[in-house]
């Protein structure tokens, strides 16, 4: 299973002009880590935000099932990451 964490509310922002449209654009960002079964340490990731959405509160997800899509070919492919917070299981 895939489980993101989210350690801050901090965000990453980039600005400038496309050089196609000429239009101005503003990229928000946050970091996480993904941590898989396989691995034995999380990846640090990036995860773009849409414009006006907050920040993912401090916590852990799962990817929701809005964040996978298939293909013209029905190939799964990931779309926008959609993330559901979830609870873990204290160790004893």
């Amino acid at each position: 299973m895939l489980r993101i964490e989210i350690e801050s509310t901090i965000t990453n922002s980039r600005s400038g002009v496309s050089q196609r449209t000429g239009k101005p654009y503003t990229m928000v960002s946050q970091q996480a880590l993904a941590y898989t079964d396989s691995s034995k340490h999380p990846d640090k990731i990036v995860i773009d935000l849409m414009d006006g959405e907050r920040a993912h509160p401090v916590g852990n997800y799962i990817l929701g099932d809005e964040s996978f899509e298939s293909d013209k070919y029905k190939k799964l492919q990931l779309r926008r990451l959609v993330l559901v917070p979830i609870q873990l299981k204290a160790s004893a």
